[in-house]
């Protein structure tokens, strides 16, 4: 959940393999989230991660389209996140 995190993987570790999420109905997210009144699948896909672990993807979805057209979540970021789902699905032969 910490852009800084992610930035640090990219950048500084070179990691260009997939980020996933843990459990993001976990006491302590949701509390956050509550808290600053943000959806917790969307602050995880604005911090940097690929992939979510999420049950609550009736509002999330919702929440990450509105975020793309109102700029708040880059659709670069999103089509980069799919291309490296999409790699490593290819490279596990997974269709």
């Amino acid at each position: 959940m910490s852009k800084k995190v992610n930035q640090y993987l990219r950048r500084d570790l070179k990691y260009q393999g997939v980020v996933l999420t843990d459990d993001l109905t976990m006491g302590a997210i949701l509390d956050y989230a509550k808290d600053n009144h943000v959806n917790p699948d969307l602050l995880a896909l604005q911090s940097g991660n690929d992939m979510i672990l999420s049950n609550n993807y009736d509002n999330g979805i919702p929440e990450i389209k509105q975020a793309i057209k109102q700029g708040k979540l880059s659709e670069k970021q999103v089509d980069q996140s799919v291309y490296r789902v999409l790699k490593m699905k290819q490279k596990l032969h997974l269709k």
